[in-house]
């Protein structure tokens, strides 16, 4: 198995969702197997992936195995698990971040495709799972190791002698001709340099002139040329385009990219340390970025154990069970999502702060709220309200609120799948925009405050 990660996510979340779990594959051809939704909710994904103004909204990815790979039922389960106790460690699902994994058997053999939201959810900061740099890659590299190993699978090795491929070349209809030409030339090249007839970069740069076309581009890491007939330059990349390339070294590893490799047992350890070590880097990283900061007084209900600790990385089942991969069943809702008792408490607390303000102003209050002490809901009683603008807030946030409360009740009662993820990614979209709303009204009121203060002292004499 191995892990790819597409080069996509500044689109629109619809289309991805609409292209995985579609009937047709990338070249409009009907699938021969229907995708099937293993975990996740893709309505949730696009509500937080298009929730943002941000370039980057998601991260699409998948992993794919061999012909001979066939991962089982509860297999499955456990890789996808240890991904993301590897890639999202200290996160919970669908209180952080949201994801959905879709499955690919049309092929022939499984793809395991998964999308993440670039969001966390409680923060609104970018999450991005596949960050650049060096530690990024050792870290993918080091959790497909050790999962290959694991099931028993071989190791990936890639052949040092091909031709990269764009993922338009690769999977596009419209690159296939550009593939073609690739696949050809790589085919040529392969020939020779194993024969010793290339023996470094120079000779290659010299053949692909003498026999191709015009080298129009020397890059560090890439060779372009334009083929006869070509009015666009083609960019060869790979091993064997990068300057400095030992050619006698990459013959020896295409060599053994043909062999079915094993990690011995140090390297399986050595393995193991650099996953975890990297895992519990990233969960550090994201106990710091996404650690929750207040100015106004609410109750912060810890949850996911020890701060920045990571997942434990699942156990792989000994033996292979029989039962097929179901369809994910209707989610639980949110773990953060509040029961109706909160969500009416803040409707109350709103509106009674709301007619404070009406009394304070000389009118009459519209209704009267019983007090509600240790709520978990956000409370404001600490400032006292002097604003308009605040009062308006107080009372949308109170109509929010008994629109939350409502339809938490229809999502409950409802036995439709479908029906039960459009009312819960409603529910997840008003809940942003009453805890933006929230932290808009402590700032007013805090402004407010101090405008008050400025207007009581100019009437102090100075001393």
């Amino acid at each position: 198995m191995m892990v790819r990660i597409f080069k996509t996510g500044t689109g629109s979340a619809k289309s991805a969702i609409n292209y995985l779990m579609g009937n047709n594959d990338h070249t409009g051809q009907p699938r021969s197997v229907p995708p099937e939704l293993l975990h996740g909710s893709p309505s949730m994904f696009q509500l937080v992936s298009n929730g943002t103004s941000r370039k980057h909204k998601y991260v699409s990815g998948a992993i794919s195995f061999r012909d001979t790979e066939k991962p089982n039922a509860a297999q499955i389960q456990k890789i996808m698990d240890a991904f993301k106790a590897s890639f999202l460690p200290g996160l919970k699902d669908c209180d952080n971040y949201a994801d959905a994994w879709i499955a690919h058997r049309d092929k022939g053999n499984l793809e395991l495709h998964f999308v993440v939201a670039g969001t966390e959810m409680q923060t609104g900061r970018q999450l991005n799972i596949h960050p650049p740099g060096k530690r990024n890659i050792e870290h993918f590299q080091a959790y497909t190791q050790v999962m290959n190993q694991a099931m028993g699978y071989n190791q990936v090795t890639p052949d040092p002698l091909k031709v990269a491929l764009s993922e338009f070349e690769a999977k596009s209809q419209a690159g296939k001709q550009s593939r073609r030409v690739k696949t050809l030339l790589a085919k040529e090249l392969h020939g020779h340099i194993v024969s010793g007839r290339i023996a470094d970069r120079d000779e290659l740069i010299t053949h692909l002139e003498d026999n191709y076309g015009e080298v129009t581009r020397v890059g560090n890491d890439y060779i372009s040329i334009r083929l006869p007939g070509s009015a666009k330059a083609k960019r060869l990349m790979g091993p064997l385009f990068q300057e400095g390339a030992d050619y006698q070294q990459l013959v020896e590893q295409h060599k053994k990219a043909q062999q079915p490799q094993k990690l011995t047992a140090e390297e399986y350890t050595q393995a193991k340390a650099t996953l975890e070590k990297l895992t519990l880097e990233r969960a550090e990283y994201f106990a710091k970025r996404y650690k929750k900061k207040t100015t106004f007084k609410r109750t912060i209900r810890r949850k996911g154990g020890v701060k920045g600790q990571p997942e434990t990385m699942p156990n792989l089942p000994a033996q292979k069970p029989t039962e097929p991969v179901k369809t994910a069943s209707k989610p639980a809702l949110p773990v953060t999502m509040p029961s109706e008792a909160d969500v009416a408490t803040v409707a109350s607390t709103q509106a009674k702060q709301a007619d404070h303000g009406a009394v304070a102003r000389g009118a009459a209050p519209s209704h009267t709220a019983k007090e509600s002490e240790g709520s978990s809901a956000v409370q404001f009683a600490s400032i006292p309200t002097t604003s308009v603008t605040a009062i308006g807030m107080e009372m949308q946030l109170g109509s929010l609120a008994n629109l939350v409360s409502k339809l938490m009740v229809k999502a409950r009662t409802t036995t439709n799948t479908m029906y039960y993820e459009v009312l819960n990614a409603q529910i997840i979209k008003l809940q942003y925009q009453m805890a933006q709303l929230s932290l808009n009204l402590e700032a007013e009121k805090v402004r407010a405050s101090l405008d008050a203060s400025q207007v009581a002292d100019k009437g102090k004499p100075k001393i």
